[in-house]
């Protein structure tokens, strides 16, 4: 880590925020020239990788206003290719922060939304395929927000509000490892549990808790032999959890 390196984010920073507002702004007759020639969404995807919480930010931004202007063609490709699962794995590298969760909602919902700010159950149903899978981001950053007990509570509280205002939003974070995720949070957090408030720990555990039983009542009031899958491997990660070592997860 160099004075160099410290010089270069904000320069790197200025010019993703650049290209973010031109592509925004680009007359549809110039996009054929520039989507998947000059911005490749693979590309973005291999520059997230980078330590600074800013540049990690930049991209998304710019990845961001590349989904604004790409065609039906492009966004397939992307989903094809499994891109946003790729995307979380990326950032799973790294810690989460609040600005990157602020990022994956505004991809999420199309528009800006506090994490404070309630919305509309009915707004989740009525986004499109293409933002319904960006769900995956959301759920991706769940791990990474360990060491901000804040962030991680507002994560797993937008997790509990989607999760209850959309089946199909639903099924895609089951089919993308919500019930994984869940269970490694819970081991995590029992690690760390000298280092958490005992109010904040309660709190971060009936979050879990109550996003458990969401998944459970969907999974009871849908019809379909993969909803019994869901109740099985919750009760078979669930009694891995009851086996831990660790006297507080049992």
């Amino acid at each position: 880590h160099s004075v160099t390196e410290d010089c270069l984010v904000p320069i790197c920073c200025g010019l993703y925020e650049l290209l973010s507002g031109v592509l925004l702004i680009l007359p549809d007759i110039m996009l054929e020239d520039v989507m998947d020639k000059l911005i490749q969404a693979d590309t973005l995807l291999v520059l997230v990788n980078h330590p600074s919480p800013a540049i990690q930010q930049g991209v998304i931004k710019l990845l961001d206003a590349y989904f604004t202007r790409a065609s039906k063609e492009q966004k397939d490709k992307f989903l094809k290719n499994r891109g946003f699962s790729l995307l979380a794995n990326q950032l799973y590298l790294h810690r989460g922060t609040q600005e990157l969760l602020e990022c994956f909602i505004e991809m999420f919902f199309c528009r800006r939304i506090g994490l404070d700010e309630e919305f509309d159950l009915e707004d989740v149903k009525n986004l499109g395929l293409f933002q319904k899978w960006s769900v995956i981001l959301i759920l991706g950053l769940i791990e990474t927000s360990l060491c901000d007990n804040v962030l991680l509570h507002s994560a797993l509280l937008l997790l509990l509000q989607i999760l209850n205002s959309c089946s199909k939003v639903a099924d895609m974070l089951l089919d993308n490892g919500l019930l994984y995720v869940l269970c490694n949070t819970v081991a995590a957090l029992n690690g760390l549990e000298k280092n958490v408030p005992l109010n904040e720990y309660r709190l971060l555990a009936c979050d879990i808790q109550r996003l458990f039983i969401a998944v459970t009542i969907h999974a009871c009031s849908s019809s379909g032999s993969q909803y019994f899958r869901v109740i099985e491997d919750l009760i078979v990660l669930l009694g891995y959890l009851q086996n831990s070592k660790n006297k507080r997860t049992q």
